[in-house]
């Protein structure tokens, strides 16, 4: 055990005096060693200590609980968001392949008309040069 405390001369007879407390850093060794904070006095910088190292305690569990609660809640928004994109990707895909399959189509059909107009003045030229 480790003492916090002064050594004072007696006056009216020969020795020393030690006044002190046990010299303890967090409320758990405290309470190890069968004290409470009632046993220090209401003004000791100890009981001051003790309040702001509880403190802190209970501050940084509480971040450790927040920042656990923040990583769930990101990862239950990322998968679905993972999966709607992964989603959305593959509806792309699918309609590139249909535009592209359109745009052939539509290229092929309109080769097909160009050939048809070209057929109809071909046909209107010779039926033109047959008839006086």
């Amino acid at each position: 055990m480790v003492l916090s405390g002064q050594l004072m001369q007696l006056q009216q007879e020969p020795g020393l005096l030690f006044i002190g407390i046990p010299w303890v850093t967090d409320l758990r060794s405290l309470t190890d060693l069968g004290l409470s904070m009632e046993d220090y006095s209401r003004y000791e910088p100890t009981t001051y200590l003790f309040l702001l190292t509880e403190a802190q305690r209970s501050s940084l569990e509480q971040s450790e609980t927040i920042q656990q609660q923040l990583q769930a809640l990101n990862e239950s928004f990322t998968k679905p968001v993972e999966r709607r994109t992964a989603r959305l990707t593959q509806i792309n895909e699918e309609l590139l392949r249909s535009q592209e399959k359109l745009h052939e189509e539509m290229r092929q059909r309109q080769e097909m008309e160009l050939r048809l107009a070209q057929k109809m003045e071909a046909l209107g030229q010779l039926s033109a040069g047959i008839t006086p």
